[in-house]
Formats: C-alpha cells, sequence, structure tokens
C-alpha cells in the first residue's frame, strides 16, 4: 500500500516526528493554514481522521504534545492525524491527496 511518506517533496506541509521512531500506521500532517475540521470533514470517508486527541476533544486549544514538539500555534492548528490498519479499507492516497490540496 502506498503510504503518504512518500508523497512527493513538492507536498505543502511536513510529517511529524522522529521518522526513526514512527509508527507506520499512523501519519500527522502539518499544513499551516489549513482549517483542520474542514479537513476531517472532507476526508472522514477516505480515513480515520482526527485533529486532537480523544481526552482533549472537547478543547480547541492547539495541542500540547505538538506544542511541546516545538510547533506554533498555527502550525498545532493544521495539524491531523490520520490512521490504517489491516481492519480498514484499502486507502486511497491520491484521493487523499486531492481533497486536502483541494482544501489549500
Amino acid at each position: 500500500m502506498p503510504s503518504p511518506t512518500s508523497w512527493p517533496d513538492t507536498t505543502p506541509g511536513s510529517t511529524d516526528g522522529d521518522q526513526s521512531l514512527v509508527l507506520d500506521h499512523v501519519f500527522n500532517l502539518a499544513v499551516p493554514g489549513l482549517d483542520s475540521e474542514a479537513l476531517m470533514v472532507a476526508l472522514k470517508d477516505l480515513i480515520a481522521i482526527s485533529n486532537g486527541s480523544a481526552c482533549t476533544s472537547s478543547s480547541y486549544a492547539p495541542s500540547h504534545v505538538l506544542k511541546a514538539m516545538g510547533m506554533s500555534d498555527e502550525e498545532a492548528n493544521g495539524c491531523v492525524r490520520m490512521s490504517w490498519c489491516h481492519l480498514t479499507p484499502e486507502v486511497d492516497w491520491g484521493a487523499v491527496a486531492a481533497r486536502t490540496w483541494g482544501l489549500l
């Protein structure tokens, strides 16, 4: 299955975390200026997606974890976490990318 970490270098934004330590089924994408709520609505039928942890779901403040990693409020607010596994349908990364770019 193609992974988002193999997207072209021209993809706006960044992947987060030490790439030697990340899990291969969870992807955090930071795109400054991206409306993470709009992206969640656009991708909800393609992949499991969130813009925060379940334990802070009632808070609209930037993630304290992402802030501790050195992100600005704008970067942290533009982050989404996507995940998939053997129990989920194959991810159409082309559709994920097209819908994401459509919001920029």
